[in-house]
C-alpha cells in the first residue's frame, strides 16, 4: 500500500481503493510496491522500492501530516536513514529535511531528559545490571535495575571516554540523588570489569554482592584453548555453575583450574580471577530458573543490542549529544517490550538470602565507659 494524496489516505489505510480521479496524483499505487518490503511512514504503509515518491507535493504532504512525536520518530528513522535509496530518481524538497530533523532532535532530547529525570524513590531493587556500549569511540554506561516484583527498569546512562570507575561512580551517585535506596542489600551483575565493581562497592559498600557474568567467563577461557578442548571445558563449567552446593561447585572450579593449568596456564589464571564471584547465585541458594537470569548480563546485553540495531546505519556522529539521543531512543524502544523475568516468584528468597549474607555483626571495639 503506497502513499497517495492526502484526500485518500484514510481510505487506503482502511484497505479500500482510492477515489476515482486520484490515481494520477497518487504515487505508484499498483506496481511499484509489488514484492517489496513495506515501511510505515507518517501513519501510512510505504513499499521500499524506487520511484515511491514522484511528486514534490506528495512528499510534502507526508511531512505535514506527521504532527505527533511518535509519527515523527517513525518517519525520520525510516525515511531519513534510507532517503537516498527510497527516493532514488526523484527530487526530495529541502524543506522536508529542515522539518524532520529538528522534530527528531527535539523528540529524542525530550525522551532523554525524561529518562534522566525519573524518580527512583519508589523502586525496591534487588539486582542491578551495569554494562557499557561503544558509540563511535566513546563509551556509554547504562544501568538497569530489577525490582522485587520481577520487572526490569532503565535507570540511567552516562557518557565517558572509556569504562572507568569515575564515570560509573558518577552514574550511580546520580541514581542515589534521584531517590534510589542504596542502604538495602543488592546483587550487582557485572561483566567482570574492575571499574564497575569498584563503583558499586563505593556506593553500596558491603551491602552489594558481585555476580560476575558466567557467559563472559566462559568466553574468555574458550579464547585461550584449542577447539578440541572446548567441549570438555563446557562440561566442567556447567557442572559447577548448575550445581546446588556451593562448596562442591567451588571444588569443581578449582579442579578445572588444575586441569587447565596443564593445557594453558593463561586459561587457568583467567578462571582463577574472580572465581568465587561467578558462584554468587549458587551461594545464595536460588532456584535454577532465577539463577539462569541473574548469572549473566544477558538482560542488559539484549537491551544494548537494540541500540546497536537502531544505530547500525548511522555513519556520521556529529557530537556527543547525538550519541546520547540515539542511545536513549533505542533503550526506550526496547523498554516497552520488557517482560517479567522467569523465576520472579523466588525473588523473596533472594531478598532473604541477601539480608543474611550482607548483615554481619559489628567487629568494632566497644568504647570503654569513663
Amino acid at each position: 500500500m503506497s502513499v497517495g494524496c492526502r484526500s485518500c489516505w484514510c481510505r487506503r489505510w482502511k484497505g479500500s481503493r482510492p477515489r476515482r480521479g486520484c490515481e494520477s496524483r497518487c504515487v505508484c499505487w499498483k506496481k511499484s510496491y509489488c514484492g517489496g518490503a513495506v515501511s510505515v511512514i507518517g501513519g501510512c504503509r510505504i513499499a521500499r522500492r524506487r520511484g515511491l515518491v514522484r511528486s514534490r507535493e506528495c512528499w510534502s504532504s507526508v511531512v505535514r501530516s506527521c504532527r505527533s512525536t511518535s509519527r515523527v520518530l517513525v518517519m525520520w528513522t525510516v525515511a531519513a536513514k534510507c532517503c537516498s535509496k527510497l527516493m532514488s530518481g526523484c527530487s526530495v524538497p529541502k524543506r522536508c529535511r529542515e522539518v524532520l530533523w529538528p522534530r527528531w532532535c527535539a523528540a529524542c532530547r525530550a525522551a532523554l531528559e525524561k529518562l534522566r529525570a525519573r524518580p527512583l524513590s519508589a523502586l525496591r531493587l534487588v539486582a542491578l545490571f551495569l554494562d557499557g556500549v561503544d558509540f563511535a569511540g566513546e563509551m556509554l554506561i547504562v544501568a538497569m535495575g530489577l525490582d522485587e516484583h520481577g520487572h526490569k527498569h532503565l535507570l540511567g546512562l552516562r557518557q565517558g571516554g572509556r569504562e572507568n570507575a569515575e564515570v560509573c561512580t558518577s552514574l550511580l551517585t546520580e541514581l542515589r540523588e534521584r531517590g534510589l535506596d542504596t542502604t538495602r542489600p543488592i546483587l550487582a551483575v557485572l561483566d567482570g570489569s574492575k571499574a564497575l565493581a569498584s563503583a558499586v562497592k563505593q556506593v553500596w559498600g558491603e551491602r552489594a554482592l558481585i555476580q560476575r557474568c558466567q557467559a563472559h567467563k566462559k568466553r574468555n577461557m574458550t579464547a585461550h584453548l584449542a577447539a578440541e578442548h572446548h567441549a570438555e571445558l563446557d562440561r566442567r563449567l556447567n557442572l559447577a555453575y548448575h550445581g546446588d552446593n556451593y562448596e562442591a561447585a567451588l571444588k569443581q572450579l578449582h579442579d578445572t583450574a588444575t586441569w587447565l593449568n596443564r593445557l594453558n596456564p593463561d586459561a587457568a589464571n583467567s578462571l582463577r580471577e574472580g572465581l568465587e564471584e561467578t558462584l554468587t547465585v549458587v551461594k545464595l541458594g536460588l532456584s535454577e530458573t532465577l539463577r539462569k537470569t541473574l548469572a549473566t548480563t544477558n538482560p542488559i546485553e539484549s537491551a544494548l543490542d537494540t541500540t546497536r540495531t537502531v544505530t547500525r546505519r548511522v555513519k556520521r556522529w556529529r557530537d556527543g549529544s547525538m550519541k546520547l539521543r540515539w542511545c536513549a531512543a533505542g533503550l526506550l524502544k526496547v523498554e516497552k517490550k520488557f517482560r517479567r523475568i522467569k523465576g520472579y516468584r523466588d525473588i523473596p528468597k533472594l531478598i532473604a538470602a541477601l539480608d543474611a549474607l550482607t548483615t554481619k555483626p559489628s567487629t568494632l571495639p566497644r568504647k570503654k565507659s569513663a
